[in-house]
């Protein structure tokens, strides 16, 4: 009987403290707009937008 002893202990160990469910937060940032064609900067200029490196553009 002196086996079981050490065993007996292990077995009434109390439970593993519960986990409560964790919510992360993330948060958002507005980015630049970006162009299309080449993921450069885009400039605004009377009522059109255009890249400033490969010159796309649109109007409107």
């Amino acid at each position: 009987m002196l086996f079981l002893d050490p065993l007996r202990r292990v077995t009434h160990r109390r439970s593993a403290p519960s986990l409560k469910p964790t919510t992360y937060y993330v948060p958002v940032v507005q980015s630049a707009p970006v162009c299309p064609e080449c993921a450069g900067p885009l400039s605004k200029a009377s009522g059109c937008i255009s890249c400033v490196y490969c010159g796309w553009g649109r109007c409107g």
